[in-house]
């Protein structure tokens, strides 16, 4: 049976069943109004989230990044010619480490 996503997101559901039986489908309303026909024998999970505020949480240092596998968020332009190839030009017009990447 091939299992599809019709309605994923958080906080969505689908409205009136409305049962066909000559061609065992389902007439079900989706959240932006359509309608369509779903197979009866298709399979759903039916429910909430369990944590709605998941993506809320503040972080209360550094660390709680790395344990939720996340990396530091640095920036390329605050970094010195020789260290990273997105820096800026220096006062200096000559060329002070790599060349840029950037177009």
């Amino acid at each position: 049976m091939a299992w599809c996503k019709i309605c994923s997101a958080s906080s969505t559901l689908l409205k009136k069943p409305k049962k066909d039986t000559a061609r065992e489908k389902v007439m079900r309303q989706m959240p932006c109004g359509n309608e369509k026909l779903i197979d009866t024998r298709c399979g759903a999970t039916v429910g909430t989230v369990s944590n709605p505020s998941h993506g809320a949480k503040k972080l209360s240092k550094a660390g709680q990044r790395c344990w939720l596998g996340r990396g530091a968020v640095f920036r390329g332009v605050a970094m010195i010619p020789v260290d990273h190839p997105h820096v800026g030009r220096s006062k200096s017009s000559g060329n002070n480490g790599r060349c840029s990447l950037t177009p």
